[in-house]
C-alpha cells in the first residue's frame, strides 16, 4: 500500500518514508481488522511510527480508493493475478497473506476518512 500511496500522493508531495509509514499503518489496520494482529500491537506500531516522526502528510480527500486500489494492483509482490500484502502479525513478526481483497482496502481507508473527519486519525 505504501507504494501505491507514493505514486498517487505525486513523489514531490510525500517523502518514500512517509508513504511506507502510512502503507505500514494500514496494513496493520488491515491485519487488525482480519483478526491476524491484536489491539495492542497494532496501537505499539502506529506509536512507533509517529515517534519517529514518520506522521506521513497525506491529504486523504484528495485519494480515490478505485484510483489506489488500481494502483496497488501494479504492485510487484503480486503474482498470478492474486493480490498479496504484507501484514504485521505482531512487532517484528510479519507474513504475505493472499488472497485479499478490495473491501479490505476499502474497510482502512474509510475508516481513516471518516475518524479524520472526528479529529481523531492516526495517519496526518
Amino acid at each position: 500500500i505504501g507504494h501505491a500511496l507514493e505514486v498517487m500522493g505525486g513523489y514531490e508531495n510525500i517523502t518514500h518514508g512517509e508513504a511506507v509509514a502510512a502503507g505500514i499503518i494500514m496494513e496493520t489496520q488491515i491485519a487488525h481488522y482480519k483478526n491476524i494482529c491484536p489491539t495492542k500491537e497494532m496501537n505499539e506500531i502506529e506509536d512507533i511510527i509517529k515517534r519517529l516522526q514518520l506522521n506521513p502528510r497525506l491529504n486523504w480527500e484528495e485519494f480515490d480508493l478505485e484510483k489506489l486500489w488500481n494502483t496497488i494492483l501494479l504492485d510487484k509482490k503480486n503474482k498470478k493475478g492474486g493480490i498479496r500484502f504484507v501484514l504485521q502479525e505482531a512487532i517484528g513478526k510479519v507474513d504475505l497473506y493472499q488472497p485479499l481483497w478490495k473491501e479490505d482496502v476499502a474497510y482502512v481507508f474509510n475508516a481513516i476518512l471518516t475518524e479524520k473527519k472526528k479529529g481523531g486519525i492516526k495517519i496526518c
